[in-house]
């Protein structure tokens, strides 16, 4: 009997809890949890630091290894042992250069000894033919012999110094 006067009423119980307990517990956690994940942060910017140092520590020695080089040094290489996989062909090369690089240089020097070899030769004749026409009085044939000689060997000396300018 629907509309009836006798009819139970709907209730509606409304319950309400003050807040402010859970509030302050969330802005607890909240801080919480900033300074956890600041603090993760620091470690994982400390831990990345350490690691880029490490992995970089064998470039700068073999940097220092480089620099500790000479030019008289030529003959060292760089040992590959201890250095890492990626940096073993960069070792090889600087190895093959400094290889290189010394036997270019042994060349000039044995180039050099052949240049100052030739050299000396002729200026020796010459030298000797000069000092013994000093000697004593010669006669004038004797004279023209000497001069005669001493331009042949510095026509040879000429012909030598643009050979070895034109190399």
């Amino acid at each position: 009997q629907e509309g009836s006067p006798a009819s139970p009423a709907k209730m509606a119980i409304v319950l309400a809890r003050d807040m402010r307990d859970v509030e302050r517990a969330l802005a607890t956690l909240q801080a919480r949890l900033v300074m956890v994940g600041l603090a993760t942060l620091a470690i994982a910017a400390a831990v990345l630091v350490w690691v880029v140092q490490r992995s970089v520590r064998p470039v700068g020695e073999v940097a220092a290894r480089l620099a500790a080089m000479g030019e008289v040094d030529l003959a060292t290489r760089l040992d590959v042992s201890g250095v890492p996989a990626e940096l073993v062909p960069v070792v090889q090369r600087v190895n093959e250069l400094l290889a290189r690089l010394e036997a270019a240089f042994a060349r000039e020097r044995a180039f050099s000894d052949d240049v100052a070899h030739e050299l000396r030769t002729p200026l020796a004749g010459l030298r000797t033919t000069l000092e013994v026409t000093g000697t004593r009085r010669r006669n004038e044939e004797e004279y023209a012999t000497a001069v005669q000689e001493s331009a042949t060997i510095v026509s040879q000396l000429q012909a030598m110094v643009e050979r070895l300018l034109e190399l």
